[in-house]
Parts: C-alpha cells; sequence; structure tokens
C-alpha cells in the first residue's frame, strides 16, 4: 500500500475493520513493514498488518527470522527516527547486513484509543544475517 504517515490511522483503524469483517481474531500487536529503501513519509510502500489466531483468506506468515531491533518508549518523534540509523550503524559495525525489509512492531501504540504518545512502546526491527 503506497500511503503516507499521516495516512496511518485511518489505514491502521481499516486493517483492524477488514480483519473483523472477515472472521479474524486480532491476537497480537499491529506491524508495518516497510518496502523500500528510502523511506519517504510522505509516500512510501507499507505494508500493515497484525497478528491473528488463525489462517484464513488474507492471512499470510511473517517470519523475518534473525533481526537486530531495539524497543522505544515514545511518540513517533525526531528520536524515534533517529532510532534507524543507530540500529543500521551497529548492523554494519557488527558484521551483519540486511535480509529483508525493516518493520515496527506497535506493543503500545494507536490501538487504544486516547493513550498518550509519551505511552507508546514501539519495537523497531530490521532483519539480519552474518557476513
Amino acid at each position: 500500500l503506497r500511503m503516507g504517515v499521516s495516512e496511518f490511522p485511518e489505514q491502521s483503524a481499516k486493517l483492524y475493520q477488514d480483519a473483523a469483517r472477515n472472521g479474524a481474531q486480532i491476537a497480537g500487536p499491529a506491524i508495518t513493514i516497510y518496502h523500500e529503501e528510502a523511506f519517504n513519509p510522505e509516500d512510501s510502500d507499507m505494508e500493515l498488518g497484525a497478528v491473528v489466531a488463525q489462517e484464513g483468506p488474507g492471512v499470510h506468515r511473517f517470519a523475518p527470522g534473525l533481526c537486530a531491533y531495539a524497543v522505544y518508549h515514545g511518540p513517533f518523534d525526531a528520536q524515534f527516527k533517529e532510532l534507524y540509523t543507530i540500529i543500521a550503524e551497529w548492523i554494519a559495525a557488527n558484521g551483519y547486513r540486511h535480509n529483508g525489509p525493516p518493520f515496527d512492531v506497535y506493543l503500545k501504540s494507536v490501538e487504544e484509543p486516547g493513550r498518550d504518545p509519551k505511552d507508546y512502546v514501539t519495537e523497531v526491527c530490521f532483519p539480519i544475517v552474518k557476513g
């Protein structure tokens, strides 16, 4: 799905509505997979998903394997964006390379209306392999 960050809340709500309409039971956090190397907050290829309890139409497995990741507490601000650079630098400095698109796991985020952004908890993940 090509979209801008500003569209995320609307598209996320649509994801949950579509899951309910298709009988999928949400069983875990939402995720966003970033399919472009250069992220543009106004227009990027992003895939929204959520952990569900069963197989079915529109459900596919996501198994990224080994990841370099960090857990971030707080809003999606400049410090949050810096985390991507920090993880990428760690990957290069420790002899790894990217092995798939990066993704975020929203442990506590916009899925609960009224949650203060300072209380968000997000895993920023980069699939990696040695070498």
